[in-house]
């Protein structure tokens, strides 16, 4: 059983740094790329949480973590690095587009299942130390498994979040009428680009509920 748990933790940690390294790369082709419409992060942020939102939130330039981006629902603010918040490139766009994606009704249900993810990776976090130093064994164990339950959270959130936004009309209708990102070929690989961010911030992603 311990052998399971050990290959499925290491298996896990492997895919998250591939994550990073393939969205490293991948963050420069996107920046090379030109989003046609020349909207800033800020101006896609504010039409899609104005126009979609279950409240318009305010929108502030902060957070400067990698990826660390995000709509604190407390609040009622989203968050955006100052690259996402004033560059019109696609990362910059497809990063505004997501987080404000944040602020919809159906999205805004699915917040419990990303902060408990996020949560238990703070007690993976705690219980991986306290047995290292203990030296004890099955308590190493165990955040191994709570590891790997916030990984499978996070990717039922990611899921969950991707096919809301996917049979939303509203939100179909507005990027057809409205241009938003241009040309609407680089919105398909919107997926993709989730994914990779979403899993590559996992080991982090509880900083955001503290900045």
């Amino acid at each position: 059983m311990n052998t399971i748990i050990e290959i499925t933790f290491v298996t896990l940690v492997i895919v998250i740094l591939f994550s990073n390294i393939i969205v490293t790369s991948y963050l420069k082709k996107l920046k090379a790329l030109v989003n046609e419409t020349e909207l800033s992060g800020f101006e896609i942020a504010k039409t899609i949480s104005t126009k979609l939102g279950n409240i318009e939130p305010h929108i502030i330039k902060k957070t400067s973590w990698r990826f660390l981006d995000h709509y604190n629902i407390t609040r009622n603010v989203i968050k955006l690095s100052p690259e996402v918040f004033n560059d019109t490139n696609m990362y910059a766009s497809l990063m505004a587009l997501n987080i404000s994606l944040e602020t919809l009704k159906d999205n805004i249900k699915l917040n419990i299942i990303h902060k408990t993810a996020s949560f238990l990776v703070i007690a993976f976090y705690l219980l991986l130390i306290i047995g290292a130093l203990a030296n004890k064994y099955p308590i190493i164990y165990l955040s191994f498994l709570i590891f790997i339950f916030a990984f499978l959270l996070e990717i039922i959130y990611i899921s969950l979040f991707l096919k809301n936004n996917h049979e939303n009309k509203a939100l179909v209708t507005l990027l057809n009428k409205e241009e938003i990102i241009k040309p609407k070929e680089n919105f398909q690989i919107n997926n993709l680009f989730y994914y990779l961010i979403a899993l590559s911030r996992l080991p982090y992603n509880f900083l955001i509920y503290f900045l």
